[in-house]
């Protein structure tokens, strides 16, 4: 799906107000005690392997008890922000707010400044947090051969918390197919690698997808959209080709090898790092023996996989702009009015909503693999 910025403009009233709601164990008492007063909001997304993450401040979440000559937190606090207490946040402007973050409390820190008084900072991760803390050994089934059916065999312990998953379907690799005393979260991260997958959850949704995948932008900033806009391009770690080579496991003397000189294009770039520098050619090769690979088929996959992922440091973006809710990572974002050296559809990478008392602002990395 993709948004006109023009009509966000409109239906978010001019970009007028910003509002927010946050939700605690699907209670919005917080929004709704007058004694409790939240600050500043961030919401940092990412469609990397690392975990999504939220953390909001709560001011004047105390009283003073005079009798007692000691300050009392917030009933409210107290009964709703504990450990594990399932937490949604929804930004935006006036009465229409989009949710952009699923998750659970993970730590809640208690300071106090003889000035501002007591603040409560809350911090949630979304489900990863589960997965991170779920160990095992074995096969995950003897009958599967793609990490996508692997996947989706893990992800069932987590439909409470996460819905129907989005997993792409991947080829054939059984190399890295059984657990070896890994969290359910570092055996999905692996396969993510070791294929140039994306893994991450937006607002709930846990997606395993191939880098990439959603070719149409998600928005279109113009220049006069954007507060700040920067693009670093580089050679280093960028290779004319990479191959993988193992044995056949039935003849030790017959070793196999695919080779990736080719990548398939993020954004609409035309040259990659070896055509933009024709020494690299040469050079700039890299050679993976694994014998866990078992055919040339598993070669040509870690092959294109590990070739995309030093290509995708070729270039790197950030940005700012106005707050948006509906920008999130794993999309594209066509940059506009920097010219056509710069003008490309970017890789959505990272991205960070900040709510707080001087606005709302979204901003994010970006990349390609050809310019």
């Amino acid at each position: 799906m993709s948004y006109d910025y023009d009509t966000l403009y409109q239906d978010y009233q001019g970009f007028f107000m910003p509002s927010f709601q946050v939700v605690v164990n699907k209670s919005d008492k917080l929004m709704k005690d007058d004694n409790v007063v939240i600050t500043a909001i961030q919401v940092d997304l990412t469609s990397s392997n690392e975990a999504s993450a939220c953390t909001f401040q709560l001011q004047e979440a105390h009283t003073f008890n005079k009798n007692n000559n000691s300050f009392e937190i917030s009933k409210t606090i107290n009964d709703l922000i504990t450990l594990g207490q399932p937490v949604e946040v929804s930004l935006g402007y006036g009465e229409t707010t989009q949710l952009v973050f699923k998750g659970v409390i993970t730590n809640v820190s208690m300071s106090y400044d003889s000035g501002a008084g007591v603040q409560i900072s809350v911090e949630c991760m979304d489900v990863k947090l589960l997965m991170m803390n779920n160990y095992g050994s074995g096969k995950i089934s003897n009958e599967i051969t793609k990490p996508s059916e692997a996947i989706k065999k893990i992800v069932e312990k987590y439909a409470k918390f996460i819905g129907k998953p989005r997993i792409s379907e991947t080829p054939e690799y059984k190399v890295d197919l059984e657990k070896n005393q890994q969290s359910d979260y570092d055996f999905i991260s692996k396969l993510a690698d070791e294929l140039f997958y994306s893994f991450y959850i937006v607002k709930g949704e846990l997606i395993f997808e191939p880098f990439g995948n959603d070719t149409e932008p998600i928005i279109e900033l113009h220049a006069d959209k954007l507060h700040s806009f920067s693009r670093d391009i580089s050679l280093t770690k960028q290779l004319a080709e990479v191959t993988v080579r193992s044995n056949d496991e039935t003849d030790h003397n017959k070793p196999f090898e695919y080779t990736v000189k080719t990548i398939t294009p993020i954004g609409q770039g035309k040259k990659s790092a070896a055509e933009i520098a024709s020494m690299l050619k040469n050079t700039a090769k890299k050679t993976i023996i694994d014998p866990k690979v078992k055919s040339v088929d598993e070669a040509k996959v870690r092959a294109t996989a590990e070739f995309a992922k030093h290509a995708m440091k070729l270039c790197q973006g950030r940005f700012e702009t106005i707050g948006i809710p509906e920008i999130i990572p794993g999309k594209m974002m066509k940059i506009k009015g920097f010219g056509k050296e710069y003008d490309n559809d970017y890789y959505i990478k990272k991205v960070t909503h900040q709510l707080n008392s001087s606005g709302y602002l979204t901003k994010g990395e970006l990349g390609v693999n050809k310019i």
